[in-house]
């Protein structure tokens, strides 16, 4: 095998993956917002096709069917719960839904008719003067051991919401600013296993974290931080989208110099245990805008990007919308 054929690693130490080149590639030619994988290690990919919303993979990378067609406005986030039932959020729908693995609606929350009163003005992320109730474009879920689930609300919004299993309001926290406790578009949502609750605060370039009240309790520096898994460890995986895109395409100088896009593998603290993204800007496996990720019983990684939307065009179409790293 030539240099040129070896697969790409990236990570370090006991987190070191192998990239499988063109897993599903054949199949998901639109956004891909978010990932999940349940415990058949099926994959379920989230992306923005209005025909296939939720497309279904095998752990190898066949297609097993898709569903969800005409129920959403624009594909956001997905999580799978430990039951392996699916809550899939539809941001300019401001909805949250509930779905069996095949796409049977279980639950629905949605205030699509009547967005919070935020003053958002869409497509101006600054705008948000004041926090208002659920939702105003939702971006992020999450299910607690409980069932309460977690709702970051979002691109319109400053705040965290939390339902229970019947979808009924129980607290909301946040608002929009810098400073703890505040928000500038928290895009993800997780739940760590000391039931702290992790909120990527991706305007911000911070992950914050909270008690399950609202308090605050810490912040971690986290370049436009949008997504997280936590594995059965304890390690969080966060995806952070950088600052990749935002220079001339093509010049690699300025793109090693900028916050790149990557997924960090960090600890309870927030410390950095390893960093996965390819040496090369420009090379093979890069993130243009790496927005979700899942993980299956092998420990094997799926991540997903929205390069389309984030990155203005820039991104080459031929792109992958998803990447699957194996355990090395």
């Amino acid at each position: 095998m030539t240099a040129s054929e070896k697969p790409l690693l990236v990570g370090s130490g006991e987190f070191t993956y192998r990239l499988q080149e063109g897993f599903a590639a054949n199949w998901i030619t639109d956004d891909a917002a978010g990932v999940a994988v349940d415990s058949q290690d099926r994959v379920y990919v989230l992306n923005r096709s209005v025909e296939h919303p939720v497309i279904v993979f095998d752990s190898e990378g066949n297609r097993l069917g898709s569903w969800g067609a005409g129920m959403f406005r624009r594909a956001h986030a997905i999580f799978s719960a430990e039951d392996d039932t699916l809550y899939c959020v539809d941001d300019q729908g401001h909805s949250v839904r509930q779905f069996t693995t095949d796409g049977e609606l279980l639950l629905e929350i949605n205030t699509a008719d009547h967005p919070a009163d935020t003053g958002y003005v869409p497509g101006q992320l600054d705008s948000v003067c004041r926090a208002g109730p659920p939702f105003n474009t939702p971006t992020g879920v999450a299910v607690t051991t409980g069932g309460d689930i977690l709702v970051s609300d979002g691109y319109g919004n400053a705040c965290i919401h939390r339902f229970n299993r019947s979808g009924e309001l129980l607290h909301t926290f946040g608002e929009p600013g810098h400073g703890p406790g505040q928000f500038f578009l928290p895009h993800g949502v997780a739940v760590d296993q000391d039931d702290r609750i992790l909120v990527a605060d991706r305007e911000n370039s911070r992950v914050q974290v909270f008690l399950p009240d609202g308090t605050f309790v810490d912040q971690w520096v986290a370049p436009r931080a949008s997504c997280f898994l936590m594995d059965p460890r304890g390690h969080l995986f966060v995806t952070e989208m950088g600052e990749v895109m935002q220079g001339p395409p093509g010049n690699k100088h300025l793109a090693m110099q900028l916050p790149r896009a990557r997924v960090t593998v960090r600890d309870a603290q927030g410390e950095v245990l390893a960093e996965l993204l390819p040496g090369d800007p420009e090379g093979a496996g890069l993130f243009f805008s790496p927005h979700s990720i899942a993980q299956d019983s092998l420990g094997n990684l799926y991540v997903s990007e929205v390069s389309d939307s984030f990155s203005g065009g820039l991104a080459p179409r031929d792109r992958p919308r998803l990447h699957k790293y194996y355990r090395n």
